[in-house]
């Protein structure tokens, strides 16, 4: 029997040293798919600081937009009010507070 026992160990052994090789193939592929997956994460993350920023330049041109509006519509108001004034001042109007 021992000669049977001996003859499975080499048996095993030799299985062994066959199964090694392949996960070293597979993690040549793994290490080629982590370089691939490292280019694309930097181009993701290249995409996502150029919509950020795409989306941060429409939002300040927004509130510039905004911002000339209120400008414009506080200044029809101011003259609005300056119009009534003098026409009222003319008439011999007086306005109350």
């Amino acid at each position: 029997m021992s000669s049977q026992q001996a003859s499975s160990s080499r048996q095993s052994a030799s299985a062994s040293w066959d199964l090694s090789q392949a996960p070293d193939e597979d993690l040549e592929v793994h290490t080629d798919d982590s370089e691939e997956t490292e280019v694309e994460e930097a181009r993701r993350r290249e995409e996502e600081e150029r919509r950020w920023l795409e989306e941060e330049r429409l939002a300040c041109e927004l509130a510039e937009r905004e911002r000339r509006v209120q400008e414009e519509h506080e200044k029809q108001l101011a003259e609005e009010a300056a119009r009534q004034a003098a026409s009222g001042r003319g008439k011999g109007r007086v306005d109350e507070l």
